[in-house]
């Protein structure tokens, strides 16, 4: 799901630096991103060395390569290593395709609209928390990451994008 969200907000903050000609190329994009992600071709230094490489045989005949930095699934005891194959491959091409229905519906809803004020920008902000025992108050410094601020009739519009299937 993290690396799900990683790549789903990079193509997102990417619609904006590219022109993208149409939903189709969005999608297709996605596609590729997702794929040099999870088999691994982003990875680099240490990260490159620590994780493996697995093929994961296909239905037709050809095998799908995917990096062992991300978890696909748990498996469970009595598992065979194909059934392990099977859900993990699943799993990898249910992402593509969500991701790529995402990328879709977003070049459509987004489209014409204007550029957003601000996009992917940090802000560290200072929380005071609950008071404790003796009822001090301790600080907490936080990091708060905006997807996107749009401007509308005046008015600021704070967005923040969730992969979910809603």
């Amino acid at each position: 799901r993290l690396a799900f969200g990683k790549v789903v907000h990079s193509m997102l903050d990417q619609f904006y630096e590219k022109n993208y000609k149409s939903d189709e190329s969005f999608s297709k994009s996605f596609k590729f991103h997702w794929f040099r992600y999870c088999s691994g071709e982003t990875l680099k230094g240490k990260k490159r060395e620590l994780f493996n490489i697995i093929e994961y045989p296909t239905n037709n005949g050809k095998s799908i390569k995917l990096g062992t930095h991300i978890k696909y699934c748990k498996p469970k005891i009595a598992e065979s290593e194909e059934e392990v194959n099977k859900k993990t491959l699943g799993i990898f091409f249910g992402y593509m395709k969500l991701g790529a229905d995402i990328m879709k519906r977003f070049y459509n809803e987004y489209i014409d609209r204007p550029d957003p004020v601000i996009r992917e920008k940090a802000f560290e902000l200072q929380v005071e928390g609950h008071p404790n025992a003796q009822g001090k108050r301790k600080k907490h410094d936080v990091i708060v990451i905006y997807d996107r601020v749009d401007e509308k009739d005046g008015h600021l519009i704070i967005s923040d994008y969730k992969t979910d299937s809603g």
